[in-house]
């Protein structure tokens, strides 16, 4: 079919339609649910996983209770208490595990899809999301704040229970690195950002905008690495999540739901990952001294990914991703929900 290029990642993405004619080419999600009498995150069981780092309460049935917590993951790839000491071993380099990871238990029902989420739901997840960064980046050891969720088993997640995750790095990670470097090189060249010119020119063209309204725009990457992979961000220029006002997280609730209802009627509640990408915080080595600029060439979004196509050898091996659909089709089946 043809070849795309991403201007974001600067990466090729090879479009083979005839892929999509492969009958074991496409991962259906058959979630196996967890009995909700053993989740350690079900209302009752809380001292299975300790004290709080943030919850959103309210009287529930006569009596004070949570409706979402945040808590420290009970099997963390990083911890706040290290040190975060660089140390060197001959031609290498290494550190304590410095960081922070946290666990977002969204809701009180065991069972639950995002599609299913009303206002008030994702309302007190964006708050949870917002508060958590506010507070991690004023750890001046802390780089890179970001907000993920595995959506089923199929997409990486141990557990039933609708969760995920608050995720902080000392340093700032290479896929980032090289977005943020790449949004610098075109605001270096032609003094605007570039995620603000993708949004307007997609805005014009119109053909892979799945939702809009004054805020906000979910759009089909033109050279999207998965099938049915979106793109959620603001349109107009903001380089941090946590700095949203009250109308632009309305604006953003009202983005979600709409998408996420058209991803689980379209592809049959698949398995989906979301990723934050949104400004790093405490740079201060002259490597990164291009980001005193940080708030005019890093625009944030969200992307969301469906886990529908398999990852192979050529994937795994090179970093060049085959997509079978064009974002295109994918937009049309999305707007014929």
């Amino acid at each position: 079919m043809q070849m795309r290029f991403d201007p974001v990642r600067k990466r090729w993405i090879v479009f083979a339609s005839e892929r999509s004619n492969r009958t074991d080419y496409f991962m259906i999600n058959k979630e196996q649910h967890d009995d909700p009498k053993d989740c350690p995150f079900c209302p009752g069981n809380e001292i299975y996983t300790g004290g709080s780092l943030y919850e959103d309460v309210s009287i529930i049935d006569g009596k004070k209770g949570w409706n979402l917590r945040v808590i420290p993951n009970k099997y963390p790839i990083l911890r706040v208490e290290e040190k975060g000491i660089l140390r060197q071993y001959g031609p290498y380099a290494y550190m304590d595990r410095l960081g922070a990871h946290e666990v977002i238990i969204e809701t009180r029902e065991h069972i639950l899809r995002m599609s299913d989420y009303d206002n008030d739901k994702f309302n007190r997840l964006i708050n949870a999301i917002t508060h958590r960064i506010d507070d991690l980046s004023k750890d001046t050891r802390l780089k890179y704040i970001t907000y993920i969720k595995n959506s089923s088993k199929l997409a990486g997640a141990t557990m039933t229970h609708p969760h995920s995750q608050i995720v902080a790095f000392p340093f700032l990670p290479n896929d980032e690195r090289h977005i943020f470097n790449n949004m610098f090189e075109h605001y270096k060249n032609n003094n605007r950002c570039l995620l603000c010119d993708i949004i307007d020119f997609e805005i014009r063209e119109g053909k892979r905008i799945i939702f809009k309204n004054d805020a906000f725009v979910a759009f089909s990457p033109y050279a999207s690495k998965h099938s049915f992979e979106i793109t959620v961000s603001p349109i107009n220029h903001r380089s941090e999540f946590n700095k949203m006002t009250n109308y632009e997280k309305n604006s953003l609730i009202e983005v979600l739901k709409n998408i996420f209802f058209k991803l689980d009627f379209a592809l049959d509640k698949p398995a989906f990952n979301i990723n934050l990408v949104t400004s790093p915080y405490n740079l201060n080595h002259p490597d990164t001294d291009h980001f005193r600029f940080k708030d005019s060439f890093i625009h944030w979004y969200v992307e969301i990914l469906p886990r529908v196509n398999r990852i192979g050898g050529i994937e795994k091996g090179t970093g060049v991703y085959v997509n079978p659909f064009l974002p295109e089709k994918c937009t049309e089946i999305f707007n014929n929900v």
